[in-house]
């Protein structure tokens, strides 16, 4: 403790070590001073007063608290307690002091930390409350006045029993979870003004205060909206499974009905194929017959007449058949295996190849074309589109027919090449129409069925297929056979 003895004129007549080290300097220097000067500006007038004052006999605080300055500048808080004293002979002013910078210190901190708390408390945008194991509550937060429909007068008032439905059987158990583990996190009923209930999603922790009494800090969440959303997702979801089971059915039936009526339809298309061709055929036969037994007998334009009969008798035929290839593949059940693409090009390339010896056709259909899909079905697309290259290069004297694949886009597109007689472009949105010609009328005309059932074998897979040409520059036919990504 430092010690000091003030004279009425301000010296100091006496020092002592710790009053020295207090303010930073040494006693020769501390008592070269005059005490007025030692106090912080602030203070010292009064500080000069106090002193005046005693010596004086006049009353003077006890105790109190001042600041001082040191010799570097820096302050100190200092208590000061004194008394009246004659020192030799000389009336004078004992003072005791004791440095409270560190208890001044810690009571700011604690001071700031106390407001801190206090602005947090206040702002905090969720309900928050002081509250006692009893079911006392010491404060409520704005928020919380504002969601209970209170004053915080009234809820401290009123305490758990205002904020909590205690009637909500789950309140015991919450309440012995607390004390026995020092935390509850859970959903409760809690209470607005009025006694109307909602739910709310409680945190409470207990801690000690400084006067070592237990307390708890609950916060408290209005979770009504997020009930009212699960509920609304709930029947959202009972009503969307419901629907889909709905729609399974409607599908199921849908399926089973089409089922059906395709498999009318392919009874209705061969009892019309055959009550078609029976007649074509008798006819096609009869001016067969008449042709070759009485041809020698009949005029050149007769001859030519039933020519044409037996002809178009063969066509129709053939057209019927292409029909029925149209609605057969239209119902028909795909099956995915590993197909080569390559592969089957290349044996329907050697039949044409052996049918035909007399071509000269450089084709190219490489192993490796590989392929998810129907093995039937691309049997058939094949078919057709080599088909109608092996016809458009007949022309040639050396032709060319080449079968590959590239990936574009991700997905893999199959080609059929050909340096053929090719086509006019303006009209390749039409080539894939059932019985439209490219060539009608000339020797290379066909039935005009070929690309319409390469197209609908392709559709089955979900692929698509396209050609492009020129006149005189062949025609390239590409085609997938999986839905595009």
């Amino acid at each position: 403790m430092g010690i000091l003895v003030v004279g009425a004129d301000e010296g100091l007549r006496y020092a002592n070590p710790s009053a020295a080290a207090m303010l930073g300097r040494s006693v020769d220097d501390l008592l070269a001073c005059r005490y007025g000067t030692l106090a912080d500006p602030s203070c010292r007038d009064l500080l000069r007063q106090r002193i005046a004052d005693r010596i004086a006999g006049a009353p003077v605080p006890g105790t109190y608290e001042t600041l001082f300055r040191r010799a570097d500048g820096s302050s100190v808080a200092v208590e000061l307690s004194g008394n009246l004293l004659g020192w030799h002979g000389e009336p004078c002013d004992l003072l005791f002091l004791s440095d409270v910078t560190v208890r001044r210190n810690a009571l700011a901190a604690l001071e700031e930390e106390r407001e801190a708390f206090r602005s947090v408390f206040e702002n905090a945008g969720e309900a928050v409350f002081l509250t006692s194991p009893d079911g006392s509550i010491s404060a409520a937060n704005p928020a919380a006045c504002r969601m209970l429909g209170r004053s915080e007068e009234e809820i401290r008032r009123l305490g758990r029993s205002g904020v909590l439905d205690l009637s909500d059987p789950r309140v015991p158990a919450a309440l012995e979870e607390r004390a026995r583990t020092g935390r509850f996190h859970g959903e409760l009923r809690a209470l607005r003004v009025g006694g109307e209930a909602f739910p709310a999603e409680i945190t409470s922790d207990l801690f000690t205060d400084a006067h070592g009494k237990p307390r708890s800090a609950t916060i408290l969440r209005d979770v009504t909206e997020r009930r009212r959303a699960e509920e609304a997702f709930r029947r959202s979801e009972a009503l969307v499974r419901s629907l889909n089971a709905e729609l399974e059915q409607r599908v199921a039936e849908r399926t089973e009905a089409l089922a059906a009526a395709n498999e009318e339809l392919r009874g209705f298309s061969s009892s019309i194929a055959h009550d078609l061709t029976a007649p074509l055929r008798g006819i096609n036969g009869l001016a067969g017959r008449l042709l070759e037994d009485h041809g020698s007998n009949l005029g050149e334009e007769a001859r030519g007449l039933l020519r044409r009969i037996v002809e178009a008798s063969a066509r129709g035929g053939r057209l019927i058949e292409a029909l029925l290839d149209h609605a057969r593949i239209s119902v028909a059940r795909l099956e995915r295996e590993a197909v080569d693409v390559g592969d089957l090009a290349a044996a329907i390339l050697r039949r044409r190849a052996a049918e035909e010896p007399g071509r000269n056709v450089t084709w190219i259909a490489p192993s490796g074309l590989d392929a998810r899909a129907d093995r039937r079905l691309v049997g058939e697309i094949l078919e057709h589109l080599l088909a109608n290259a092996w016809k458009f290069t007949s022309p040639r004297e050396a032709a060319r027919i080449e079968v590959g694949a590239a990936t574009e886009g991700g997905e893999t597109v199959f080609f059929v090449r050909d340096d053929g007689v090719g086509f006019e472009p303006a009209h390749a949105s039409r080539l894939f129409e059932l019985f439209h010609r490219a060539h009608a009328g000339t020797e290379l005309s066909g039935l005009g069925v070929g690309l319409a059932l390469a197209e609908r074998a392709v559709r089955c897979h979900g692929g698509w297929i396209r050609i492009d040409g020129a006149p005189g520059a062949g025609a390239t036919v590409r085609f997938t056979l999986s839905p595009r990504r």
